[in-house]
């Protein structure tokens, strides 16, 4: 018996099927290693914090009345106040702030005001701020200020000012720092402390008299026991003089000095106020065009960062894939030379 051995090849279409699902499976297994990577790359934290205005305005005594007038940065459609007010002197004050006016006569008016401002030099404008102040004849109460944080790119810093200003010079300040800053906001109040002011000024005329009759009382003769209730009467009017004498003071000095409370920002840009023209044809055209080569030119550069990133990993996927699919090829190559194919009926009968 002569059998002739043949070795049994795999159909060309099966053996192609194969090797392309092979292909796939390690393309799959590259490109997940491949975005697991790039991914861990290119996470990174970020934070940011923005400043808490907390302060609180010293309480101001009761008063029998109050009066207020406000200006918020966008009522009228705009972050800026309107152009066009005349320079504040002494004849009188007219302008684009709503401020209050001074009271006439014999009014006993304490004013309180609360600004927000915003600049793009935050240390000059600071040292204005406070220059002005003191240039007219003021002082600051407190003080507080919040830097850039070096580890925030978007780190702004903010500063918080409580301020006296003589009460003659608030409008002359309040328009100057609408001159030198962006006002974003203006809060001011009147207290009215007049029928208060004259009721302890009565009250406390009225116990200063009592105090040089029970003075006069002293000086005549009487029994110790007179002179000792005297003496207690004495220190109790006394008492209540020096309390109303400390109320008129604290009036006096609320009215002479006005109390501001000023928040100030910093902005890295100004806002343009100004409509923008709308763009002729040719300008957003051109517009277009040039979006449209830097976005390619950004694709390029974020494909070449992503090539460079993924070559370790596609070198690991070559070093460890390529000689499995060679193990795989040549164990395949010997399971195929060992199956024989069985003798057709010609080559039996001529065996015989």
């Amino acid at each position: 018996w002569d059998a002739r051995i043949l070795r049994k090849a795999a159909p060309p279409a099966k053996r192609g099927y194969e090797m392309k699902r092979l292909a796939i499976t390690v393309l799959a297994v590259a490109m997940a290693l491949i975005v697991c990577s790039c991914s861990a790359n290119m996470s990174a934290p970020a934070a940011r914090s923005a400043p808490a205005d907390t302060a609180a305005a010293p309480a101001a005594p009761a008063a029998n009345a109050t009066a207020e007038a406000s200006y918020e940065a966008g009522a009228s459609g705009s972050g800026y106040p309107a152009e066009g007010y005349d320079k504040y002197s002494e004849e009188g004050l007219s302008g684009a702030l709503p401020l209050l006016t001074p009271g006439g006569g014999d009014t006993l008016l304490s004013y309180q005001a609360e600004m927000h401002l915003q600049t793009t030099d935050f240390m000059a404008g600071s040292r204005l701020l406070l220059n002005t102040v003191e240039e007219l004849g003021g002082h600051s109460l407190n003080t507080y200020i919040e830097g850039r944080d070096m580890f925030a790119e978007d780190s702004l810093r903010y500063a918080r000012y409580d301020l006296r200003v003589p009460s003659r010079e608030l409008s002359g300040f309040l328009i100057r720092m609408e001159e030198d800053f962006n006002l974003l906001m203006l809060n001011q109040r009147s207290l009215d402390f007049t029928v208060e002011y004259g009721e302890a000024d009565t009250r406390m005329a009225d116990l200063k008299e009592q105090e040089a009759r029970l003075m006069e009382s002293l000086t005549e003769g009487r029994s110790a026991e007179d002179m000792l209730d005297i003496e207690n009467e004495l220190s109790r009017v006394q008492g209540w003089i020096a309390e109303l004498e400390a109320e008129t003071a604290s009036i006096k000095n609320a009215v002479a000095y006005s109390y501001i409370s000023v928040s100030l920002y910093e902005v890295r840009e100004p806002v343009s106020l100004e409509p923008e023209p709308e763009p002729a044809w040719s300008e957003r055209m051109g517009e277009a065009a040039k979006n449209s080569l830097n976005n390619f030119l950004d694709f390029l550069k974020g494909l070449s960062l992503f090539i460079i990133s993924a070559l370790p990993v596609l070198a690991a996927v070559a070093v460890i894939g390529v000689p499995v699919i060679m193990i795989a090829r040549l164990i395949r190559r010997r399971r195929q030379s060992r199956k024989v194919l069985p003798a057709t009926p010609e080559e039996s009968e001529q065996k015989e």
